[in-house]
């Protein structure tokens, strides 16, 4: 099942980087239930992802555990966005 997985996330992370409003240095995956295990075995193998080509793995992967079935939490999944993509934090508005 994985070999055909690697094959399709090669492919869509060519296509991604031929889109000129994306930046292929800063591709990354999330996933939850079998796209977690995913998430966790598939960048390990291709490149192209940022975590794992200009980063490395061992300090740079997150494990969020929160209430909610398969709903994405999302506080935890931004802040490790902004800190490891470079993606700047919108304005808190308070």
């Amino acid at each position: 099942m994985f070999s055909f997985i690697i094959a399709q996330h090669d492919q869509i992370l060519a296509w991604l980087d031929s889109l000129s409003f994306v930046d292929g240095n800063r591709v990354a995956f999330y996933g939850l239930s079998y796209g977690g295990e995913t998430a966790v075995r598939v960048p390990t193998v291709l490149q192209k992802y940022c975590l794992y080509a200009q980063f490395g793995m061992s300090d740079r992967v997150a494990i969020e555990f929160f209430q909610g079935g398969h709903s994405i939490n999302g506080k935890g999944t931004f802040e490790f966005l902004h800190k490891h993509l470079d993606w700047p934090a919108p304005d808190s508005k308070e």
